[in-house]
């Protein structure tokens, strides 16, 4: 039951951030095409992005998307926005639930 349940969970982990990794890359496209700069620097390809923390920093906070003058890129930014909190929620899910469980079980 638990491999089961461990494979689709890897297959959906799989699929969300090929999603996520399509959203980065219609934002440097998007950003390149129109000239408009993401937080105010123009990035290259999407490694370039994801390895500006910078940028992280900036699309963790709220209402990041209203920085940017562009509708579409604006738009863009809020689903990466959206996307990033639920990959950190879902990472702290799946460290604190278990350690809750272990907890549970010496205590009991």
């Amino acid at each position: 039951m638990f491999v089961i349940l461990f494979l689709v969970f890897m297959l959906g982990m799989g699929i969300f951030l090929v999603m996520y990794a399509r959203v980065l890359t219609a934002i440097v496209d998007r950003s390149n095409s129109s000239g408009v700069q993401i937080f105010g620097a123009s990035y290259k390809n999407i490694y370039h992005l994801m390895a500006d923390i910078s940028f992280l920093n900036t699309l963790w906070a709220k209402d990041c998307h209203k920085q940017i003058t562009d509708p579409e890129l604006s738009g863009l930014v809020a689903k990466a926005h959206r996307m990033l909190r639920a990959q950190v929620l879902v990472g702290l899910l799946i460290f604190f639930v278990p350690l809750f469980i272990a907890v549970v079980k010496i205590s009991g």
